[in-house]
C-alpha cells in the first residue's frame, strides 16, 4: 500500500515544494494592505491637494520627519502590491493568458502608482524645509502625491481577474469587484479601507490554497 501511494505523494510534494517562494508569494497582499496601514498612520493627518500655501508649508516645517518615514514605508508597499500582482497572474495564466496579462499591468500600474506617491512624500519630508526648495514647488509635489491614486490601476487589476472567470474564487472576484467599483463613488474612503483588508483576505486564502 505505502509503496504505492509513495510515488504519488513524492509527486504531489515536489511539484509543490520546488516553488517554494512561489506557494507564498500571495502574503504578499498581506504585506501591502499592513505597509500602507502603517505608512498612512506614521504619515497621520495629512493635508489634502486644496490646503493653502501657508498652512502647508507650516504642515512640513513641524511633521516633514514623519511625512519622509511614511513615504518610505508606502515606496516600499509597492514592492509588495507587484509581488501579489505576480501571485495571481501566475495563477491566472493556467487558465486564460489575456486574463493574466491584465492583472499584470494593473499590478504594475498599482506598484508606479504606490512607488510616485510614497517617493514624492519621502522627498517631501527631507527636503520640504530646504530653502532651496520654494513654498510653489513645495505645493505643486505635494499636490500631484496627494491627488494621485491606484484606483484606476486597481480597476484593472480586477478586470484581469474578472476575465479569469473559474481561475479564481467567486468570492474573491466578486468582492474585488465591488470594491474598487466603490472606490469611484462617494463612499470611496471606506471602500479603500476595506479594499486593504480584502488584500489580506486575497493573500492568506491564496497561500493557504498553496499548501
Amino acid at each position: 500500500m505505502d509503496a504505492i501511494a509513495t510515488p504519488a505523494v513524492a509527486s504531489r510534494h515536489e511539484m509543490l515544494g520546488r516553488p517554494t517562494l512561489l506557494r507564498w508569494l500571495p502574503l504578499a497582499g498581506v504585506g501591502y494592505a499592513v505597509l500602507t496601514i502603517g505608512g498612512d498612520l506614521v504619515i497621520d493627518r495629512f493635508p489634502d491637494e486644496g490646503t493653502p500655501l501657508a498652512q502647508l508649508t507650516t504642515y512640513y516645517a513641524q511633521h516633514h520627519a514623519q511625512v519622509a518615514a511614511g513615504g518610505l514605508i508606502l515606496e516600499v508597499s509597492a514592492i509588495f502590491v507587484a509581488l501579489f500582482g505576480v501571485a495571481l497572474a501566475l495563477r491566472v495564466s493556467r487558465r486564460n493568458v489575456l486574463a493574466a496579462a491584465v492583472v499584470g499591468v494593473g499590478a504594475a500600474s498599482m506598484c508606479l502608482a504606490s512607488a510616485y506617491e510614497g517617493a514624492t512624500f519621502h522627498f517631501l519630508g527631507e527636503q520640504g524645509t530646504n530653502a532651496a526648495l520654494s513654498p510653489q514647488a513645495l505645493q505643486a509635489w505635494h499636490v500631484s502625491a496627494a491627488a494621485f491614486g491606484t484606483n484606476i490601476p486597481l480597476v484593472v487589476l480586477v478586470l484581469g481577474m474578472a476575465l479569469a472567470g473559474r481561475a479564481l474564487p467567486l468570492w474573491l472576484t466578486a468582492s474585488a469587484v465591488v470594491l474598487a467599483l466603490a472606490q469611484l463613488t462617494p463612499v470611496a474612503f471606506p471602500a479603500g479601507m476595506l479594499m486593504l483588508l480584502w488584500f489580506v483576505a486575497a493573500g492568506v486564502s491564496l497561500a493557504r490554497e498553496n499548501e
